[in-house]
């Protein structure tokens, strides 16, 4: 299900959306806005990669790998950095046998920006088929804008797609970007 533009999908506690079909929308969860664009590897409309936003429990969402701090404009990467750890509860671990899973948590302030992503976003290849990396990646998370989810996510797309020039696309993409706006 494709988002139409300007909508946005609000999610209430337990709420739930995601799937791995090729789907571009921002969505709204208590305290968050959110960006999601996900790209199944062309000519299929389904992928591999599997997401979701929820409104778990206890207001916690899951899976999230870039961080830039708000007060310090500074990005880096989530599991690098863990500031204020707490208690993680309420994610659907183990649901690939015998993939290993960490987690970690982070109080977010308002105007911390996450940027949650798969594999075909870090292993994009270029024409002379270099991979984008970690690294790099990080390095175009430095310059995104970080004034709202969307306009992170849509320039996080456009630089990945800029990067890879003329070469096809390898794997399913997967983008989620979150923006910590206060409170629930």
């Amino acid at each position: 299900m494709t988002g139409s533009a300007g909508q946005v999908e609000r999610l209430a506690c337990l709420g739930l959306r995601g799937g791995n079909h090729s789907a571009q929308y921002a969505a709204r969860l208590p305290g968050l806005t959110a960006w999601v664009s996900c790209n199944p590897l062309w000519p299929s409309r389904r992928g591999g990669d599997l997401y979701y936003l929820s409104a778990c429990s206890l207001g916690s969402i899951a899976r999230v790998v870039l961080f830039c701090r708000a007060t310090t404009q500074e990005w880096s990467y989530l599991q690098d950095f863990m500031p204020e750890p707490k208690e993680v509860s309420d994610l659907p671990l183990g649901m690939i046998p015998g993939t290993e899973y960490h987690q970690t948590a982070a109080r977010l302030s308002p105007g911390d920006l996450l940027i949650l992503y798969t594999d075909g976003i870090n292993e994009a290849e270029n024409e002379s088929g270099d991979q984008l990396g970690l690294e790099c990646l990080l390095s175009m998370a430095r310059s995104l804008p970080v004034s709202s989810a969307a306009a992170a996510g849509e320039a996080l797309m456009a630089a990945v797609v800029r990067f890879r020039g003329s070469a096809p696309a390898k794997d399913d993409a997967t983008v989620v970007a979150l923006r910590c706006e206060g409170a629930a």
